[in-house]
């Protein structure tokens, strides 16, 4: 191969390399921006475990011990609820029937003509 070839390829190979390292460098770029904003994301989360933490060791874990006695009474009010519609509702139906029974048995008497 003569001088002239060898600098026509070597020139084509550079030209071929420096393009590519462009295209590496711009895909690098855009990565990178894309990782930084991920990062960011992870580090704002970081940041707000961070501060409940905190306020959990300055405290002394009362956030902890109020949100589970919320959670009781929640559950306790929940049962009470319960109990109270379990109750009322047979009673009013029996209180209803009974209403109904007197009502038919007053329409129903003789001499009554349900006026």
């Amino acid at each position: 191969m003569d001088e002239g070839t060898r600098a026509i390829i070597r020139e084509i190979s550079r030209e071929i390399a420096d393009n590519r390292d462009g295209k590496l460098e711009h895909t690098i770029k855009e990565n990178d921006s894309y990782s930084r904003s991920k990062f960011e994301c992870i580090e704002v989360k970081i940041n707000k475990v961070k501060e409940v933490v905190d306020d959990i060791r300055l405290n002394g874990c009362k956030l902890c011990v109020d949100h589970v006695k919320e959670h009781e009474e929640k559950g306790k009010r929940m049962i009470t609820t319960v109990t109270i519609i379990s109750a009322v509702v047979p009673t009013l139906v029996l209180v209803f029937n009974w209403v109904k029974s007197v009502i038919i048995s007053w329409i129903q008497k003789p001499g009554n003509l349900g006026l």
